[in-house]
């Protein structure tokens, strides 16, 4: 037995015991802490990557509709220069009339300009719904700039303060906690 005032070996093993357990409880709090600020800095980081792609989306989209203004545009030419090809038969087909001689040849090259006319027409159609479509698109691209500039100032801002936020994590993990 223990001499009066001393604890005893059971008493003392369990003071030891009882530090070791706290330690371990403590230890454990440390851990869910990292395991707390790790899965924050992995959101924010995840965060950053949307915000990234959003901005990456909408200046896609702008580029999409610069490129389909430009087929439109180029489009729209191609019609033109038709038109002036068909103008430009028709003119000489006129002046060929006066020069026939029999009135099947006359009537046969009157027949291709009355086609040629009729063609003129669609043609003039064609370009005017290009006309019409590319105004649309130049619309569009105007608010698809508008919408990227914003996207990109809103996502700067916000790619900011997740960076300060995955920084700030990175410093708490770097104290243990």
């Amino acid at each position: 037995m223990a001499p009066l005032g001393e604890p005893c070996m059971a008493h003392r093993g369990l003071q030891v015991m009882s530090g070791q357990l706290q330690l371990l409880l403590e230890l454990q709090a440390t851990d869910l802490l990292i395991d707390q600020l790790t899965a924050q800095k992995k959101t924010a980081q995840e965060r950053i990557t949307f915000v990234r792609d959003d901005i990456q989306a909408a200046r896609g989209r702008l580029e999409d509709t610069k490129k389909e203004l430009a087929v439109a545009q180029k489009d729209r030419k191609l019609q033109e220069l038709e038109l002036e090809s068909k103008e430009t038969e028709i003119r000489k087909h006129q002046a060929e009339l006066n020069q026939v001689k029999t009135n099947e040849a006359y009537a046969a090259l009157l027949k291709k300009v009355d086609e040629l006319k009729n063609g003129v027409g669609q043609t003039e159609d064609a370009i005017l719904g290009l006309m019409d479509h590319a105004d649309e698109l130049q619309k569009r691209v105007k608010r698809e700039e508008a919408g990227a500039k914003e996207a990109e100032a809103t996502g700067a801002d916000r790619i900011r303060e997740l960076e300060a936020e995955v920084v700030r994590l990175d410093q708490a993990l770097a104290e243990g906690a």
